[in-house]
């Protein structure tokens, strides 16, 4: 979801501008605006060392520069370093510049540090300059979204796409504070959207006349639909093939290969290709995160139905002798931190020292689902608990169900885990960050896509372990009814 809209003058041609830049100083080397015009071109090729040493000797001939201040501030800024940046621009107020570009930059640098309270009154300060400044109300809006304050969003970006109609990340922002809301109906036109961005484009297919617009398919029809983002995402969208199928027609599935064989065993699908894999010709198409908008689905109208996820029969035996063992004990399966290279996995991960406490639960069978590249400290099993580790066996997600069959209750934390387990209609609890995905709305302990989920907040920002100690008393109690 996020956009970060930061704001420092660019030049089409980088390089060619920092040439001449480099002339320019080496015939006048002390003359404070070229070398300011050198560290902007230095800047915008990328050599952030660079333009803080140019940055900084300017500064020694025009100490009193709000200006050069404020550049030093970005190039610090990209170079790693926000709280350097925050005092550079705080400066740059100091000397004068007091412009909205300065105090946006400085939210940003407030919100990388960590203080989301001083981001947005930097974001208001640079709207109080300019009310039509839209990078500040993009980023204010998105600060907003992050601080579950998704109305006061909502309104802010409504102002933005009044002075810009196209602006493609206003849509996308007002998408997701509409679906958190629950206000699907529009939220569901507004996620349309995503397909404008440069992040899309591998995803996006060229001929928008084969689209599917939610119309009758007559059984000599074949309608694909593709995933187009992570393995939750299809995961929790597939559940609308058998709508789709009832529709008439043959659906074909083109997924991630991890989802494959699982997807193979959804009502209503007749064909299941692996992305890259050569497809039969289809009739029409639809991306599988468009169908609820095309299905015309609202809070109260989401098919929640499960299972609509199994794994076949075969799969879950072959887990059985890992899984099962007579015992009696409550058998938990866990999943503590998602792909690192999510945008907001610093926040929905947790780290293995979060799971300590879970080393005191007698009765309890713990088994770790968990993947990841190895090397990953994120996923080293926490010291001094016994846990069963199934994730390096784990060949794709139906061997993923084929445990998850087996298991008393799932604790994770948001990723394609908990989808899984929610669709196959297992107990699942997942942890979820003070600023959820739009999916899992706000305050809720209980999910309409997902009837036999319960969800564990943080009550603030970074807040886990007041979560985890509900979640070992609630085990407790789970374990005691048995």
């Amino acid at each position: 979801m996020g956009v970060t809209v930061d704001h420092m003058a660019r030049d089409t041609d980088a390089s060619e501008r920092l040439a001449r830049a480099r002339e320019a100083v080496r015939l006048s080397p002390s003359e404070p605006a070229l070398l300011n015009n050198l560290g902007l071109a230095l800047h915008d090729c990328g050599y952030y060392d660079e333009a803080i040493r140019v940055f900084e000797s300017t500064l020694l001939l025009v100490p009193a520069s709000g200006a050069v201040h404020y550049n030093l501030g970005n190039s610090v800024r990209a170079a790693g370093n926000p709280a350097g940046a925050v005092v550079l621009y705080e400066k740059a107020l100091v000397h004068g510049t007091d412009l909205p570009e300065v105090h946006n930059n400085l939210g940003l640098a407030w919100q990388e540090c960590g203080y989301p309270d001083r981001a947005q009154e930097a974001f208001r300060a640079s709207l109080g300059r300019n009310p039509h400044f839209v990078p500040a109300g993009l980023n204010y809006a998105h600060a907003l979204i992050q601080g579950i304050r998704p109305a006061e969003a909502e309104a802010v970006l409504r102002a933005v796409l009044r002075d810009q109609p196209d602006c493609v990340d206003a849509h996308w922002l007002l998408s997701h504070a509409l679906l958190v809301q629950g206000k699907f109906e529009e939220g569901w036109s507004e996620y349309e959207w995503r397909w404008q961005k440069m992040s899309a484009a591998p995803y996006r297919r060229t001929d928008p006349g084969r689209r599917w617009k939610g119309g009758e398919l007559p059984g000599i029809h074949r309608i694909l639909l593709y995933a187009e983002q992570g393995l939750g995402d299809a995961i929790q969208f597939i559940r609308f093939a058998p709508m789709v199928a009832a529709r008439g027609g043959t659906v074909v599935v083109e997924c991630h290969r991890e989802l494959a064989s699982l997807f193979r065993h959804v009502e209503g699908v007749s064909e299941v290709y692996v992305r890259g894999e050569e497809i039969p010709q289809t009739d029409v198409e639809c991306p599988l995160l468009s169908l609820a908008g095309v299905l015309g689905t609202t809070l109260d109208s989401i098919p929640s139905t499960v299972p609509y996820v199994w794994p076949g029969p075969s799969c879950v035996e072959r887990w059985r002798d890992r899984c099962v063992d007579g015992t009696g004990r409550l058998r938990v399966g866990l999943v503590w931190a998602g792909n690192p290279g999510h945008r907001n996995d610093v926040n929905r991960s947790l780290r293995p020292e979060h799971l300590t406490g879970f080393g005191q639960c007698e009765g309890v069978r713990l088994f770790s689902l968990q993947k990841g590249e190895e090397g990953d400290a994120r996923i080293v099993k926490p010291r001094g608990i016994a846990i069963e580790e199934l994730g390096p066996a784990l060949r794709d997600m139906e061997d993923t169900a084929g445990v998850i069959a087996h298991m008393d209750v799932m604790l994770t934390v948001d990723t394609a885990v908990a989808h899984l387990a929610g669709a196959m209609g297992k107990p699942v609890w997942m942890l979820v960050p003070f600023s959820p995905d739009w999916r899992w709305l706000l305050g809720r302990e209980t999910s309409p896509w997902y009837p036999t989920m319960r969800i564990f907040r943080q009550a603030q920002p970074g807040g886990w372990g007041a979560v985890i100690a509900r979640v070992l008393d609630d085990l407790k109690m789970r374990r005691n009814s048995r």
